[in-house]
């Protein structure tokens, strides 16, 4: 493109044989071009950065939406699915995403009952696994003392 813009600019100035002072002219031109290019290149990169961003928002609002509709019909299948979506759309990055998927793997993890100790104690060697992408190790350490510290009130009383 920018021999293609030279070779216009010297059919325009009508210089079909160009001196070496026409030539340096013409070069420069041609360095011109491509430092526009160049600039605008800037611009689009800043638009498809905006786009991309709103895309993946949109997108992780969808999958926040699809795995608290999913936890709130208590369906297995559909939970699983919509915690593999919301784990692929890093959904663990939005405000109240950890919490939500939280929840949800602890949900699959239980067995599936929220209600009874028992589910939860008999799926408790899934927890991990179900945990593992859904918030960072140090999260889920602070939880885990807050859980015990909890139960250890409770044993008090």
């Amino acid at each position: 493109l920018p021999a293609l813009f030279m070779s216009l600019v010297g059919w325009n100035w009508s210089w079909h044989s160009p001196t070496p002072a026409q030539s340096i002219k013409l070069y420069c031109c041609g360095m011109g071009f491509i430092l526009a290019i160049n600039c605008c290149g800037i611009f689009n990169m800043r638009k498809a950065t905006w786009a991309a961003t709103r895309e993946a928002r949109i997108r992780q609002s969808l999958a926040m939406n699809q795995l608290q509709e999913a936890f709130q019909s208590q369906r297995r299948e559909l939970l699983s699915k919509a915690l593999d979506n919301a784990k692929a759309e890093q959904l663990q990055s939005v405000n109240g995403g950890p919490a939500v998927i939280a929840a949800a793997a602890g949900f699959l993890a239980s067995g599936g009952s929220q209600e009874t100790e028992t589910s939860f104690a008999a799926g408790a060697g899934n927890v991990q696994v179900a945990l593992s992408d859904a918030m960072p190790k140090t999260e889920l350490r602070n939880r885990i003392r807050e859980l015990e510290q909890k139960v250890h009130r409770q044993q008090q009383q």
